[in-house]
């Protein structure tokens, strides 16, 4: 994994907001197909990207097709509410996904996101490039979590390597 710091230009801002750009590139063992299902399909994406039993889940939905919309609202357990909202504005077949997203939790607007993850082959491998541009807005900024991820804000991204039974 190569990660790329991200850069928080004043995450004590006056106003209130930190900005943030960043993401990493990584060697999955999958191939690009592979990858590509967990990435587009509902049962294989809820294997990597979910709360799974510690989101009281309310709302989840995953219509991955431009224009199409994700969500995940729930309760976290002993903590608080969630909200995750995703539109996809771009998506190349086996090479690029290219969508927005807006969290809240406790129903305070914490960040609006752009999210670009590029596959590439590298022979039964496949390269994934994660790049992410977010603004984080003020219920980010004074909450602890906020001011601990100013201070380093590397990005962990799990690989996502499906078994080979869930392969297209």
């Amino acid at each position: 994994m190569n990660p790329v710091r991200g850069r928080w230009p004043g995450a004590d801002h006056p106003r209130g907001w930190a900005a943030w750009d960043g993401g990493h590139v990584e060697t999955v063992p999958a191939p690009v197909e592979a990858v590509w299902h967990a990435l587009s399909d509902n049962d294989a994406r809820d294997q990597w990207f979910s709360a799974g039993s510690a989101l009281d889940a309310r709302a989840k939905s995953h219509e991955f097709r431009v224009g199409g919309h994700g969500t995940e609202e729930g309760q976290w357990h002993g903590g608080p509410e969630s909200r995750f909202l995703s539109t996809y504005t771009d998506i190349v077949d086996l090479q690029r996904i290219v969508f927005t997203y807006d969290m809240w939790v406790d129903g305070r607007h914490l960040s609006t996101s752009l999210t670009t993850i590029a596959l590439e082959r590298d022979g039964g491998q496949t390269r994934l490039t994660y790049t992410e541009q977010g603004v984080h807005f003020e219920a980010w900024t004074a909450s602890r979590a906020g001011k601990r991820a100013a201070g380093d804000c590397s990005t962990s991204w799990a690989p996502i390597s499906p078994p080979a039974s869930e392969a297209p």
